[in-house]
């Protein structure tokens, strides 16, 4: 008989957790860019939130000032997690060329990206947080938005700031606004197509 992995202590052969796994989850849900990654290694978090500002009024001089409160609130987050395993021998991880365990690492983060973004999304999901669908939501007027016959002017605001990486926060169309590149025959509308593309 001989010692092997099969009947050695687990202390002896100590695992070892690397960064491949993590660092590739985090790069691929969109959960995680388009919210702010909190990390804690505690079993719950509290994140306060500001509900409602004190209100103001209008005063003559002297008049005594009314005070008022805001509010405050919090949100309690219970952290879940998503996991998987996949074993090989030791044997296998030394061998392979290419090296399978870096296609097992990224194929459990490509796993656990889409259970990530799933959640996210969804109403609720077993055993993890609830998505972005059991949040109360309601209905945005946008007008008469069947108006806006083209969207080209828009299109070339936000590939103008795209370069320099600037966020348009103001899209000033009026009548005296000539969009860069646009013929003379243009000038005076309010909106205007570009007979040279997209950029």
């Amino acid at each position: 008989m001989a010692l092997q992995h099969s009947n050695t202590a687990d202390a002896w052969t100590p695992a070892d957790y690397g960064q491949l796994v993590n660092l590739a989850v985090q790069s691929k849900p969109v959960a995680f860019k388009a919210a702010t990654v909190f990390q804690t290694d505690k079993v719950k978090a509290n994140f306060p939130l500001w509900v409602s500002d004190p209100t103001v009024a209008w005063y003559n001089e002297l008049d005594t000032l009314t005070a008022t409160d805001g509010a405050t609130g919090e949100v309690v987050v219970t952290p879940s997690k998503t996991a998987g395993i996949h074993r090989i021998s030791s044997e296998l991880g030394e061998d392979t060329d290419p090296a399978i365990a870096d296609q097992i690492g990224a194929a459990l983060a490509n796993q656990i990206a889409e259970a990530v973004g799933k959640a996210w999304l969804a109403n609720t999901t077993a055993k993890a947080n609830s998505g972005l669908l059991s949040i109360a939501y309601g209905s945005v007027d946008t007008g008469a938005i069947a108006s806006v016959a083209n969207l080209d002017p828009f299109i070339d605001a936000q590939l103008g700031h795209a370069p320099d990486h600037r966020q348009a926060t103001v899209e000033d169309q009026g009548p005296d606004r000539q969009q860069p590149g646009t013929s003379p025959a243009c000038r005076g509308r309010s909106t205007c197509r570009r007979s040279s593309g997209v950029r």
